[in-house]
């Protein structure tokens, strides 16, 4: 049990990192300026979020819903 809570727990900090990855390209001015990359990387965060909501839920933590709460807490940790 142990083995899969550290497994989990790396999948959350890993996919924390890939949201503030993607958090950064949404801002790049080059991408705000091409509405279907822009498309794409919301996308691509929207999945990640969701995949860090599922692996919260499986590690039994409580984790708030918004996108900055999260990310201040995956950050915090």
């Amino acid at each position: 049990m142990r083995a899969r809570l550290k497994a989990v727990e790396s999948e959350i900090e890993e996919l924390g990192a890939h949201i503030v990855e993607l958090e950064n390209e949404i801002n790049d001015p080059e991408v705000l300026r091409d509405h279907l990359l822009l498309r794409d990387k919301c996308d691509e965060l929207d999945d990640s979020l969701a995949s860090t909501s599922r692996s919260c839920t499986t590690s039994g933590k409580s984790w708030p819903r918004s996108r900055t709460a999260l990310m201040q807490k995956v950050i915090a940790e």
